[in-house]
């Protein structure tokens, strides 16, 4: 007995960074953050969700009962994961088989109709927030995996802080329904073994397995490409690795029977779609898309200050952070979102993809919490006036009461959409303003990046002469 709970306390001290599993003071401080936020997480798991909950929990009950084993592309890591938590969670969820019914022709994607039916099924406060569960074990696990990363104890405070705290994350995973943060963890292991572990195999696996788990971390493979491995074989072996989920899931794509062609594949994410919403027109009539060209540009200063000079031997960009890899890494991560957000149109909860990245800056420089929670403030209201009736309204509390709620927010939104001051000052007038707004503080982001960069790679110059 003595022998198993020494095994556990190791188990358990081993779950927190270095520093804090020799201080217990540090450990009850981190606990109190962590539990706090799962409290507040609580209040929205059982009573919360989207028309997106449903259509998505559809997809994934036809694969944890064998009906459908290929019901997307980009999301199809994420699919298995919540299929095999599911699979787990089925004895609790008595009429799984009749909530988690397609529409005729075997559509998936549920209507406001199908969804207060959902709602008032007599377990749906249970369904909901046993679904939600393995959200909720996830992200404490990528916390926990990232302070471990991170390392030093005063940063471990404000990046949980940050993090737990954090509205759009709440959001986007417990009041509207999202699994993102099942890309976070993937995220988050491929810079733990990455960083932490230098196991460029499994850190070009997890940031594979992330790409078809939601579209947009395809566009940080470059990124992570240049950063993580340092040699060229490395670095052919990490696309290698990041390669395989992706040519995987496309060969099980491609002989599953009734799946759709390859040329099928973009229309199954908006965000791919959206990727080329916002264009100049250039000389001729030529369309130049805002998000291509700026990432593009993106990606060449990225190599430039990687490889246009080395300071005793290494690459400029492995001395912006000499002392921490994960802060450099999160900072070129955290400019691609900035360049997404600021060049294309997104939904209500992508918002929460910066956050974890966000977290990782703030926490070493607390200049940018005040830019960041501006940044969230600006997103709010910038959905308070923008969204339809389901996604950013009390639509979302309809599992209370679906017909109240869905009431109460078609009368919010004739009010939001209302509202007038003069003949000039309408709700478009609102959507522009709080839409500028959020690109101006972007952009003043941005260029303090920019100039932090700028300034550690002149410090490390004159540390080399």
């Amino acid at each position: 007995m003595q022998g198993l709970k020494a095994r556990l306390n190791r188990i358990y001290l081993g779950c927190y960074p270095t520093e804090a599993s020799n201080q217990p003071g540090l450990r009850m401080r981190i606990n109190r953050v962590i539990l706090g936020g799962i409290l507040l997480r609580f209040l929205f798991m059982p009573f919360t969700a989207h028309n997106d909950f449903l259509s998505e929990h559809i997809r994934v009950y036809q694969i944890a009962e064998g009906i459908n084993l290929f019901p997307s592309f980009f999301q199809f890591v994420s699919h298995y994961m919540d299929a095999f938590f599911m699979k787990i969670m089925m004895p609790l969820i008595p009429n799984a088989s009749q909530v988690f019914v397609p529409m005729e022709g075997g559509i998936t994607t549920i209507e406001i109709g199908n969804m207060l039916n959902f709602v008032d099924s007599p377990y749906i406060f249970r369904t909901l927030f046993m679904l939600k569960v393995p959200y909720l074990l996830l992200e404490i696990a990528t916390v926990l995996l990232v302070l471990k990363l991170i390392g030093q104890r005063k940063y471990t405070m404000a990046f949980l802080k940050f993090w737990m705290f954090n509205p759009v994350i709440i959001y986007a995973v417990y009041i509207f329904g999202r699994y993102e943060i099942y890309i976070f963890f993937l995220l988050a292991l491929c810079l733990y073994f990455g960083i932490r572990k230098k196991n460029i195999y499994l850190a070009g696996l997890f940031l594979g397995m992330s790409v078809v788990s939601r579209a947009y971390t395809f566009f940080l493979i470059p990124v992570l490409f240049i950063l993580l491995p340092q040699r060229i074989k490395d670095k052919i072996i990490f696309i290698l690795f990041t390669a395989l989920p992706i040519l995987a899931v496309f060969g099980f794509h491609m002989t599953y029977p009734g799946t759709r062609t390859v040329h099928g594949l973009e229309a199954e994410s908006q965000f791919l779609r959206f990727l080329f919403d916002y264009s100049l027109i250039a000389l001729g009539g030529f369309k130049l898309q805002l998000f291509v060209l700026f990432y593009l540009l993106f990606l060449a200063a990225l190599l430039y200050i990687t490889y246009s000079y080395k300071i005793k031997g290494k690459g400029a960009v492995n001395l912006i952070y000499p002392d921490s890899q994960l802060t450099m890494v999160s900072m070129f991560c955290l400019i691609f979102f900035l360049i997404f957000y600021l060049t294309s149109p997104s939904a209500a909860q992508w918002f929460s993809w910066f956050i974890p990245f966000a977290a990782i800056i703030i926490c070493r420089h607390s200049k940018y919490m005040g830019l960041f929670y501006l940044l969230i403030v600006a997103w709010f209201f910038f959905w308070l006036f923008n969204s339809d009736i389901g996604v950013f309204t009390p639509y979302l509390f309809s599992p209370i009461d679906g017909t109240y709620f869905h009431q109460v927010a078609e009368n919010f939104k004739l009010q939001i959409l209302s509202i007038k001051f003069g003949t000039t000052v309408s709700v478009e007038t609102f959507i522009n303003f709080f839409r500028t707004a959020y690109s101006a503080i972007i952009i003043w982001i941005m260029v303090l990046l920019g100039k932090d960069i700028a300034d550690q790679l002149r410090e490390a110059k004159l540390g080399d002469h």
